[in-house]
């Protein structure tokens, strides 16, 4: 097997088990310079071997909650430190929605100490947050993707037709500026979108190293939130132009 080979398979194989799944479509930006005949072989080599599982129309990793760990330590600094700015956005009594995600579960450390309602889809996001008498946390019941460590299914969506909140914070895999949020999954886009339907601001925590101009099938507007809250490394372009859109930028 020539090294290009390996090289570009262990590339997918990184991709993969860094976002979950991947779309044939996010397969051919990725490498387009390199036939769908041959990255159909590669897809099927990582299949054969045990390293991912074939999906129809793309790739999916291995179920496992080491995924989740892995991404929770890259750029740990910056989310931390988006964490504590998102957090004083919090006011007391607020009813607040906390996204999977390795952000909104750091953000979870930091909840200050006053009343409130917590309601999210990530088994992390809800396990970090602190054992406080006047904190009131529902975890969404439904089918658990270890990958992302987040609750899924139609009785997530359910459930949340019959919740509001006064603030809800999201991630994302990546954002494209002049574009939309990316998502790994159909059904993540559409949890998100039922809980932006039923709040009064929406905040997406994202550092800068998600900033891409890469396309995704699985994606949010940027026009369905209201601020992001990054860190000092943000493009100065990228949030001006932001703010032009009217979306508030929290450095």
């Amino acid at each position: 097997m020539g090294k290009k080979i390996v090289e570009r398979r262990n590339t997918i194989l990184n991709m993969v088990n860094k976002y979950g799944t991947l779309d044939f479509p996010q397969l051919r930006d990725a490498f387009p310079d390199v036939s769908d005949v041959t990255l159909r072989k590669d897809l099927q080599y990582l299949d054969s071997t045990k390293q991912a599982i074939r999906t129809h129309g793309g790739i999916k990793s291995i179920p496992s909650a080491l995924n989740y760990i892995y991404r929770a330590n890259v750029n740990q600094d910056k989310k931390q430190a988006i964490a504590v700015k998102a957090a004083r956005l919090i006011q007391p009594g607020d009813s607040v929605f906390l996204s999977a995600g390795t952000s909104c579960a750091e953000l979870a450390r930091c909840l200050p100490v006053f009343p409130l309602k917590v309601c999210s889809d990530g088994i992390c996001t809800i396990s970090n947050i602190s054992a406080l008498p006047n904190i009131s946390v529902e975890l969404l019941g439904g089918d658990v993707d270890l990958n992302i460590m987040r609750v899924e299914g139609i009785s997530v969506l359910n459930r949340l037709d019959a919740l509001h909140f006064s603030l809800a914070f999201m991630s994302a895999m990546c954002m494209n500026p002049d574009y939309r949020f990316a998502h790994n999954s159909a059904l993540t886009v559409a949890i998100l979108e039922k809980v932006i339907e039923h709040s009064d601001q929406v905040v997406v925590l994202l550092d800068s190293t998600k900033v891409s101009d890469a396309f995704y099938p699985y994606t949010i507007s940027l026009s369905s939130i209201d601020m992001i809250v990054t860190d000092r490394d943000f493009p100065q372009d990228v949030a001006d132009g932001l703010r032009d859109r009217g979306i508030k930028v929290l450095i």
